[in-house]
């Protein structure tokens, strides 16, 4: 009888385990990294596939360098590598502050992480 009941409990909690789990899975899972729905412009799904960026508004969000990692660079959200292309042009180079991107008719354009920053030297004061 115990042994019974063992089984029995075993059983149930099997399959209560299997209906959380189906249940979990029906779930739609939700990006942690991506903004709140107030702050974007349109969703998602319903944004302009990197083709279609024209070369204006293309914007350099970040890059990544490493002894061990492939250099790559985020733009406009689609993470590129060297070669990768992003519309009409080609990833040529990922550095520290830009990106340098090449056309087909060989033009170039240099995407900065800071386009507004410039260096300037400083003057001694007396």
């Amino acid at each position: 009888m115990a042994e019974t009941l063992k089984d029995l409990a075993f059983a149930v909690g099997l399959l209560a385990f299997i209906a959380l789990s189906a249940m979990a899975e029906s779930v739609p899972q939700l990006d942690p990294t991506r903004p709140p729905a107030a702050l974007l412009s349109e969703p998602l799904a319903a944004s302009a596939p990197a083709s279609a960026a024209p070369a204006a508004s293309l914007k350099l969000q970040g890059v990544r360098l490493g002894q061990n990692l492939a250099r790559s660079a985020l733009i406009d959200g689609h993470l590129l590598r060297i070669g990768d292309r992003l519309g009409d042009a080609r990833v040529k180079a990922i550095g520290e502050q830009g990106v340098l991107l090449r056309h087909p008719d060989g033009s170039e354009l240099l995407l900065r992480l800071s386009p507004d920053v410039s260096r300037t030297e400083s003057k001694e004061q007396p």
